[in-house]
């Protein structure tokens, strides 16, 4: 469904063909975190190869590389200081490639609305009793879902996709 719905994109005018890629693998990396509870390092390392050629080619590969470095570096910070228990080193991989397609900004931008997604789900499970503190939970459909309000708000609000 996501690899259909990145191809899609790739379609639109005005559309990096590096974002629809780093978004195919972004969305594998969900659902695969989503069922096993495990990212997967070769997908991860393929998505960001990926990214980062076409990026080269669409001649953003700096703006790439510093998104990679701000996005995965910033959930690095969170990993470090929780000690590996507030995130998975996974979840650190999968913010490098949100970056790497998104660029510093928008990969930022993606990850802080990948925490207000997943807060307003975890305090939702606990107001509704389904959830407790401390439970673990799955970061990377949250990404995904970061990843795809930020594509849209660029669709909304000026009909870029970057």
């Amino acid at each position: 469904m996501t690899i259909v719905a990145a191809s899609f994109l790739a379609t639109v005018p005005h559309v990096k063909l590096s974002a629809c890629i780093g978004l195919a693998v972004i969305g594998i990396s969900a659902v695969v975190d989503a069922q096993s509870g495990y990212i997967f390092d070769p997908l991860v390392v393929a998505g960001l190869i990926g990214v980062a050629s076409f990026a080269m080619t669409e001649g953003t590969g700096v703006a790439s590389l510093y998104g990679l470095m701000v996005s995965g570096g910033s959930v690095l910070c969170i990993w470090v200081a929780s000690l590996g228990r507030g995130l998975g080193l996974g979840d650190v991989k999968l913010a490098a490639v949100v970056g790497a397609a998104f660029g510093p900004l928008g990969g930022i931008t993606a990850i802080g609305l990948a925490f207000v997604v997943g807060s307003a789900v975890a305090i939702s499970g606990i107001i509704a009793g389904k959830a407790h503190f401390g439970m673990s939970v799955r970061f990377g459909p949250y990404l995904l879902a970061g990843s795809v309000c930020l594509l849209a708000y660029h669709r909304l609000s000026d009909g870029v996709i970057r």
